[in-house]
């Protein structure tokens, strides 16, 4: 999501981002993973750190970029890589 949808609603996407981590809480109940997990507010925005233009808790590897770069064309359209969640990879 991070590469694909992401860059095509960023303002709203992080706007909801804060939102939820003004909530008080501790832990947090995942889909696709193991739950529940302890998570505080400040560790849930590093989680999405990529949206506010800051590192993230989870950073892609320089050999994962072109598939992710393929992907996010294939998905969004040619100017898919215009988006600032791109902008750090650009030389990679």
């Amino acid at each position: 999501l991070r590469f694909t949808l992401y860059p095509t609603c960023q303002a709203q996407a992080s706007a909801w981002i804060r939102r939820v981590a003004e909530w008080p809480f501790q832990q947090v109940v995942a889909a696709h993973l193991q739950s529940p997990f302890p998570l505080t507010s400040s560790e849930f925005l590093r989680a999405f750190g990529f949206l506010f233009d800051q590192e993230s808790s989870w950073e892609p590897q320089a050999d994962q970029l072109p598939s992710l770069r393929a992907l996010a064309q294939q998905l969004d359209g040619p100017t898919a890589l215009s988006s600032g969640i791109w902008q750090r990879f650009t030389d990679s």
